[in-house]
């Protein structure tokens, strides 16, 4: 891997599933989704660096069989659909936990596709680039949609929305992954009705609520994995007005009134369960990789 002095840096950001519904199922067996998805500014970093030819990998984490990483994967695809740019050397700083409902290896790979769009100057349209996103994995587009929205299909289909100003966040993760392809497996409650979702627009900012908004795998994932619901009992206990799991789990998250009560909470949080993983943040309602890429390409 050659020096990174004078790579180019970028920012994965984890997304976090304010609601989850299951309200159908395609013949080919995949899940069809409804989701409203916002960004986290808690972040994978990775560095870009122009080679002369080829793809260079490597990560600051041993996250298995190389092949099988999502970021390499996207670049390898872009590479397919831009032959004659030269290469690239990739460097992937590892800070989201694996297998945890956040998106992270989605993320990764989305923003590689976004970088080499524009590095390699292969073209892709928006839609393109969707269309790339979901053939590596259903999360892969919400990123490349680069704005909070409503995710529906498979994952493919994107509807921006506002969900107001930023909420302060707290994650709690426990440490022990759940992969997807087995909660979906165990998965055995039935279809919901679309009419059934809740509109995430009433939720009465700043005031408690119980249980507003609904993920159809959170009940599948606290079997496997019961330290799922004493996560969120832990955040509901010291303030949060809103508490679920996001995605397939594990991971949990608190909103809050501000930033104190959450700093709040994280301290006690911290001190009666020390083991697990902790983030204290905000929502994002954009992707950090427009304002990146002007940041980086500025004229001087």
């Amino acid at each position: 891997m050659p020096s990174l002095e004078n790579a180019l840096c970028f920012s994965a950001p984890a997304k976090i599933n304010l609601d989850l519904r299951i309200v159908g199922r395609r013949e080919d067996g995949y899940h069809l989704l409804q989701s409203h998805v916002t960004f986290l500014s808690w972040q994978d970093l990775i560095f870009f660096k122009k080679i002369e030819e080829g793809i260079q990998f490597s990560c600051s984490s041993d996250l298995g069989k190389a092949d099988d990483n999502l970021a390499l994967r996207a670049a390898r695809r872009m590479a397919e659909l831009a032959p004659h740019v030269g290469g690239v050397a990739i460097h992937l700083e590892k800070n989201l936990p694996v297998a945890a409902g956040l998106g992270g290896g989605s993320s990764d790979a989305a923003t590689v596709m976004l970088v080499l769009n524009r590095l390699w100057q292969v073209g892709l349209t928006h839609q393109q680039l969707i269309d790339e996103g979901v053939a590596l994995g259903a999360d892969v587009p919400v990123f490349l949609g680069q704005q909070t929205c409503l995710m529906e299909g498979i994952g493919e289909k994107l509807t921006p929305v506002d969900l107001g100003p930023p909420w302060s966040v707290l994650l709690l993760n426990p440490r022990v992954p759940l992969v997807t392809k087995e909660v979906f497996r165990a998965y055995r409650e039935g279809l919901t009705s679309s009419e059934g979702a809740i509109n995430i627009f009433n939720l009465p900012r700043g005031k408690r609520v119980v249980n507003p908004l609904v993920n159809d795998l959170q009940p599948v994932s606290q079997v496997l994995a019961p330290v799922v619901g004493e996560m969120v009992q832990a955040l509901q206990a010291n303030g949060a007005w809103l508490a679920a799991m996001s995605g397939s789990g594990p991971t949990v998250f608190g909103l809050f009134e501000d930033g104190p009560m959450a700093a709040k909470a994280a301290e006690a949080i911290t001190n009666s369960h020390g083991h697990w993983l902790l983030f204290h943040g905000i929502t994002c309602k954009q992707h950090p990789f427009e304002q990146e890429w002007r940041r980086q390409f500025a004229s001087p």
